[in-house]
């Protein structure tokens, strides 16, 4: 639900001159829309500086990881759980209008993981390109996970939340996004910050 208060308004950026990742939090006054106040997910990785590189193997370790809790999902969500998370991770990439290519490459890399089979780069760039010309339809589609269990659930949020690292940059349409589509799984405010949190965990572990 919409507040008027004082806040941060923030925006992220990867310095690869300085091999470091920094996040700029900027003051501002703004309306925050749902409560999607990411305040949370800005500390938390605004903890100093890392590595570009050793940044790197922890988003590949925590995507491991995340396709290793996907696996372990039942067989009955699994369908409808790599429908949504296909659907949010294209989401996620096109949320500032256009598609990183290494947003691509991450998308393409997990879903071959994922599925058993390769999937071409040009593929990805199609089906986001699609995606941002028509992201409701998207959202509509995410949305069709929202009666499964809260893991799956979860797992569809966190991997929209790595593709937003996949591309070295941490901006507020991005979180926007994010926030939608926390908002299309049925994720109220401490839920989603939890599942944010949960992710900051492993790429700090």
């Amino acid at each position: 639900m919409p507040y008027d208060i004082e806040t941060f308004v923030w925006a992220a950026a990867f310095l690869a001159a300085g091999a470091v990742i920094t996040l700029l939090v900027m003051a501002g006054r703004r309306w925050l829309r749902r409560g999607d106040n990411l305040d949370a997910l800005s500390e938390g990785l605004a903890t100093g500086t890392m590595q570009t590189q050793a940044f790197a193997r922890q988003r590949a370790k925590a995507a491991s990881n995340l396709l290793r809790d996907v696996a372990r999902l039942p067989t009955h969500e699994k369908e409808i759980v790599h429908h949504a998370l296909w659907n949010a991770m294209l989401l996620e990439a096109s949320s500032d209008g256009r598609i990183d290519p290494g947003e691509a490459r991450f998308i393409a890399h997990f879903f071959g993981h994922l599925t058993g089979q390769s999937l071409v780069l040009n593929s990805v760039f199609e089906a986001a390109e699609s995606v941002v010309h028509n992201p409701q339809n998207a959202l509509n589609e995410t949305a069709k996970a929202k009666s499964a269990s809260d893991a799956s659930r979860e797992h569809i949020l966190a991997a929209a939340f790595l593709v937003t690292l996949s591309d070295g940059e941490l901006i507020e349409s991005e979180a926007n996004r994010l926030g939608d589509i926390a908002d299309a799984l049925g994720f109220d405010w401490s839920e989603r910050q939890a599942v944010y949190m949960e992710m900051i965990n492993r790429l700090k572990a």
